[in-house]
């Protein structure tokens, strides 16, 4: 006797379904993971005109795909004593290897501020990198700026660490 298949014209939802094997054509664009830096520490330093210098705001991720994206948020709070252009740049290393900045999309971020002599502010990145890897990335954002000046990463106005300054990493379906 042969088998047939029964065919039903509609899904209920509100049902349960176990599903075995796999499952293709639902597409990419998920979220496979995240994960969040811890608050960086507070850090002051001197700074030379257009020289990236490392905020200490670090993450690690490991995508379980080699075709993941990975969508790269930073936000670091800062202040510098000369008025100028600030910028922020991601660097990542790969199991272990010497940082390189990042590929894919918007590698420097999207951070372009002017701001004056002593103000504070908040330096944004949003970065979507294509490591092509299943091996640990850690990645850390770094700053720059026009004119050489002083700085204090994740202060706030008042000088007290605010623990605004993080790092979240998203691995994103292919």
């Amino acid at each position: 006797m042969a088998l047939s298949k029964i065919q039903s014209e509609s899904v209920n939802l509100a049902d349960n379904f176990a599903f075995t094997g796999t499952i293709t054509g639902a597409g990419g664009g998920k979220t496979l993971q995240m994960v969040r830096a811890a608050a960086a520490p507070r850090i002051s330093g001197s700074i030379g005109s257009l020289v990236y210098t490392d905020t200490g705001v670090t993450a690690s991720i490991t995508p379980s795909s080699s075709s993941s994206k990975i969508l790269i948020l930073s936000q670091i709070n800062m202040a510098a004593a000369t008025g100028s252009y600030h910028y922020s740049l991601c660097k990542r290393s790969i199991g272990g290897s010497a940082y390189a900045t990042t590929t894919g999309t918007n590698q420097y971020g999207n951070t372009f501020e002017n701001k004056g002599s002593g103000e504070w502010l908040t330096l944004h990145a949003l970065i979507i990198d294509e490591p092509a890897t299943t091996s640990a990335i850690t990645y850390k954002i770094y700053y720059a700026i026009y004119n050489a000046t002083t700085y204090n990463f994740g202060y706030n106005a008042t000088s007290g660490n605010d623990n605004g300054n993080s790092l979240i990493l998203l691995a994103i379906g292919a």
